[in-house]
């Protein structure tokens, strides 16, 4: 047993590896970015007003409702944009459309036996 745990001291250690334990190797986020649950209101609201200030931080609009692709001018009035947000301003105006969503729920299918395939 003694030579079994023995290491050869001659011989370089094996390289260590850090990771972040929940982190895959073929993550979808960049190493610096990470996804965050929104648990509250409280930081629905302190996350959104980060995204809707970003590219005035960054000096790409003067104002925030003046970048395109900000969701910022449907929150302030429920004007629409380039890209629709659920609220209650988006529901009303399906409903002024008649335009009520459905969703099909189908038992699942059943998968045949190992022996049966």
């Amino acid at each position: 047993m003694k030579g079994v745990t023995k290491r050869d001291h001659n011989m370089p250690a094996p390289p260590m590896t850090r990771r972040l334990a929940l982190r895959a190797a073929d993550s979808f986020w960049q190493a610096r970015y990470y996804d965050f649950n929104l648990w509250s209101e409280r930081k629905f609201v302190e996350k959104l007003r980060y995204i809707h200030r970003n590219p005035v931080e960054r000096g790409l609009v003067p104002r925030a409702e003046d970048w395109g692709w900000s969701s910022f001018r449907h929150y302030l009035n429920g004007e629409a944009g380039t890209v629709e947000i659920e609220s209650q301003w988006a529901a009303r105006k399906r409903e002024q459309l008649r335009i009520f969503p459905t969703v099909n729920v189908y038992p699942p299918a059943e998968k045949p036996r190992p022996s049966e395939a």
